[in-house]
Parts: C-alpha cells; structure tokens; sequence
C-alpha cells in the first residue's frame, strides 16, 4: 500500500494522494463521499491552504482508539399512556466518522408516528466523534410492556465497518383505571356463620388499591381494595359497592344473598299423651329461600303437619323432620320428638296352641308404661317368659300340661289400670289311668253279652208264636204231615240250643 503523508490530526497533506483514495470523508460533517463524488466545490472556499479530508483507517501516526458500544442511558422510569415521552438516550464515543445510530423495539419495529429522535453529535480534543440519539416515544394502553434498544454502525479499525446493539430498556405504560371489579369469596352458597372477602380490583396500572365499599349505599371502609364481613348473618344481605377512591363514578356491584335455615317442631323434645287424646305434630321452617320439608317416623313419610284425631299406642315413637335448601349445597337441619302415648293396659290376644305334647300359651298385651303380667292356672299363679314383638307390644308366654280341665288367667298391670282375659284347657288323653282303660274294655264284653241274650229272647218268641197259630185237629188227620212238621220243629231247636252255646 502507499505511503501518505498525514498530519497529527489525520488529515490528508498530499492533493495526489486524494486523487488514489478509494474513499474520503468531508470534515465538516463526517459524511461519505465515493471517489467518483466531485470534490472540488468543497475546495474553493480554502484557496490558499491545503484542503484536509480525514481519511479512513489510517491510524499510523496517532494513538489508537476504538469506538465505545452503544449504550442508552438516562432511561424513562415509565410511559404516560397518550404523552410523549423521552425513552432515552442512545450514546457512542470514540466512533470516525460519526457513528449512524438507529432506534429499534422489541419484537416488532418502532410506530414511525409515535417516535421522534433528536442526534446530536460532538468531537473530542482528538478529534473523535461522540454521537448521541434521543428518542421520544407516544405510548399506548395495549402496550403494556415495551422495550427498546440503539443500534449503532462505525467503522473499528482500517475499512473494518460493524454494526452492534445496546442491550435493551424495558419500560411499563402506566394507564387511568377505566373498569374496576367487584369479586366474593366465596361465590355462592353463603350460610350464616361464614366469613365473607370482597375484592375490588381495577384494571389501570399501577393496578388502584385505594376503594370505597358502600352497602345499599351506604359507606362501610375507604383507602383499602379489600373489605371482611365475619360470621355473617341474614342481616348482612344486600347490595354492596366498591368504586375508585379518586373517581367516585366507576364502581361495581354485587348482590349478596346470606342464605339461613332454621328449624323447630310443635311440639318440642319428648311429649306423654293418653289414648284416645288428639296431637298434631308440625315441621316449621324459616329460610331464605324455598325450603323442602319432610316429616317421618321409622322411615314412613307424613303430611307436614300431621294430625291424629284419636291416639293409640302404635303411635308412639320418634318423628323427625328433614329440611333442605336445593340451592345452597349441604345446607339441611333436623329435629325429633319424642312422643309416648300412655294408657292402661290393653290384652290384644290370647291364644294356646300344642306343641310336643304340651300347651304354650301366649298373651300379647300392649299399654304405657309398660304393663306387669301375672299368669294363674286355677288360682295359682306361674312364671312366664316375656318377649317383646315387632309391632312394640309385649308377649308373654307359659308352658303347662294339664292333667285335668283347667283356668289360665292373663293379667295386665301398669299405673293407669288393668286388663284380665282367660282360656280354658282341657287334659291331655295320654294323662288317662290305666284303670279307666280296663273298665272300657269291660263295658265293651258286657256289651256283647247283652246282644246275644237279646238275640235268644227274640228267638223263642218267634217260635212261641208259630205253636200257638198251629191247629190241633189238622195234626190228628194228616199223621204224616204232622211227624214232618215235628221233625222240623225238632230240628230247629236242635239249632238253636247250638247257637247259645257257642258265645
């Protein structure tokens, strides 16, 4: 490469070796010219001196420095939504010629219209240029979060140009609040007794903390975003408010429902009735909203109220009553009473019945308090074996086997009276004597002893009667018919005396 010339200050002292650069630099702004760019009006106003032109990467005769990396600095601490406002300054030293500084943002390029940037560029004692690039941005609300960075591009070194970038500042818009929102925790199904939050948010930024809550109006905390309701109660429902402290207008509401339920019974605890006295159980309920009422005993579901006219013993028992609100999960309540019906004793049924040779009797009574049972068999009493029934009567049992005809009494006992009943039992036939059994046998062969005589009576005065009808005259003339009907006669009596004989 040739040689030039060049002063302290790097300018060009040769006219022939400007016409050979491939390249030259005006110093009165530090822009490109190319070789073939006319040169001379720059000369006519210097007739009597050498023209100096600072040439390009030619560092040999001075101390070398290199450009600094762009840097932006005196950044905004935040954007005004719809103001003009600085960003920052894009600063670079040391740059020959003067570095060419442009102004980028995050993701996507600048809004040419919302940007202006001012340059201003100085030289140092050295003759070094610093360049500086301010930009002044128009942010807006969808903005949010925007970030910027310089880049700028100089030359480092002989013809070596480069181009590098700031690291990047990120700044937030801050907006009015336009909107602001009232939430509940919790949402729904508010029971008395629990803790209710009210938030209000906005959707400005910075994001506001300084409301105002009202409840139907009325005013309840300020300077707070946030507003507790504890253990609550039906009296904490209505219409709550919250609206921006500094802009009264924007507001937000909600309706809060506190949902309760309560439940009582007529009559109340445990109750004593008589028999035969009328009662009217009832399910009252008082709740926020509707309410579904069941009234049962042992699982058998009666109209609410439920009216008897005359009592009786099968109603006694537990009633219960059920109530639901559908729309608040989980909520229900529920209540017994205990009713007894008391009278004096009353014996439903008395029965016997033969089982392996023996007589149990049952005696099933029913009455409140419970009854006393006392057997008796002719006068004397016997012990029993109670058990008590599915219908909630008791039965009381006893085992005998009778010799004899007999009385078995039942007796019912409790402090409003009694009841008696009776059953009459035969003896067993297997309790007979073995005598009475022999004097059976003997009726029996008197019995036949009797027949057969019977028989022989009937016989002779059969034959008695037939002698007497028989005329004497009518043997004497026919001999022969008369030995005939002798031996006849004979004959049959010969028969008969066998006959008797034989038994």
């Amino acid at each position: 490469m040739e040689s030039y010339t060049v002063s302290r200050q790097g300018h060009v002292k040769s006219m022939k070796a400007i016409s050979k650069l491939a390249a030259i630099f005006c110093e009165d702004n530090g822009s490109l010219l190319s070789s073939q760019q006319e040169w001379r009006p720059v000369m006519n106003n210097v007739p009597d001196r050498f023209v100096d032109f600072h040439l390009p990467g030619i560092y040999k005769d001075w101390d070398k420095e290199i450009p600094s990396n762009p840097e932006i600095v005196e950044p905004a601490a935040f954007l005004e939504e719809g103001e003009q406002q600085q960003v920052g300054v894009c600063v670079v030293n040391n740059s020959y010629p003067v570095a060419n500084i442009t102004w980028h943002q995050e993701p996507s390029d600048l809004d040419s219209s919302a940007m202006v940037t001012e340059n201003k560029v100085t030289t140092d004692e050295k003759g070094y240029f610093n360049t500086q690039s301010t930009l002044r941005y128009s942010s807006k609300r969808e903005d949010r979060e925007v970030s910027f960075y310089c880049k700028a591009t100089y030359f480092e070194g002989q013809d070596k140009k480069v181009s590098k970038v700031s690291p990047p500042v990120t700044l937030f818009v801050h907006y009015k609040t336009s909107k602001v929102s009232l939430r509940v925790n919790p949402a729904q199904d508010i029971e008395e007794g629990t803790n209710v939050t009210l938030l209000c948010t906005g959707d400005g930024y910075p994001p506001p903390d300084k409301f105002i809550f009202s409840k139907n109006g009325v005013d309840k905390t300020r300077n707070t975003n946030q507003y507790e309701l504890t253990d609550v109660t039906q009296e904490d429902t209505g219409e709550y408010t919250c609206s921006q402290q500094d802009n009264p207008d924007i507001k937000d509401a909600v309706n809060i429902t506190v949902h309760y339920l309560t439940l009582t019974m007529n009559p109340n605890g445990a109750i004593s009735k008589m028999v035969g006295e009328n009662m009217t159980v009832e399910c009252i309920t008082e709740s926020s909203v509707t309410v579904d009422v069941t009234l049962m005993k042992r699982n058998k579901v009666f109209p609410n109220p439920f009216t008897v006219e005359s009592l009786q013993y099968m109603h006694s028992g537990i009633y219960t009553c059920l109530a639901k609100i559908k729309e608040v999960k989980e909520m229900k309540r529920e209540k017994t009473v205990n009713v007894r019906v008391e009278g004096m004793p009353r014996i439903n049924k008395l029965t016997k019945k033969v089982v392996d040779n023996v007589k149990v009797i049952s005696c099933v009574v029913e009455g409140f308090p419970k009854p006393t049972v006392q057997w008796s068999i002719n006068g004397t009493s016997s012990r029993d074996e109670p058990v008590k029934d599915k219908r909630s009567q008791w039965n009381h049992r006893i085992t005998v086997k009778p010799s004899e005809n007999i009385t078995v009494t039942c007796t019912a006992i409790n402090p409003h009276g009694q009841d008696q009943d009776t059953v009459n039992l035969t003896a067993n036939s297997n309790n007979k004597s073995d005598s009475s059994k022999g004097n059976d046998q003997a009726k029996v062969i008197v019995g036949v002893i009797v027949g057969l005589l019977i028989t022989a009576v009937i016989a002779g005065v059969v034959y008695w009667l037939y002698k007497k009808k028989s005329p004497t005259s009518k043997t004497k003339t026919n001999e022969r018919g008369t030995a005939d009907e002798i031996k006849k006669i004979n004959k049959g009596d010969n028969n008969h005396t066998s006959g008797s004989s034989a038994v």
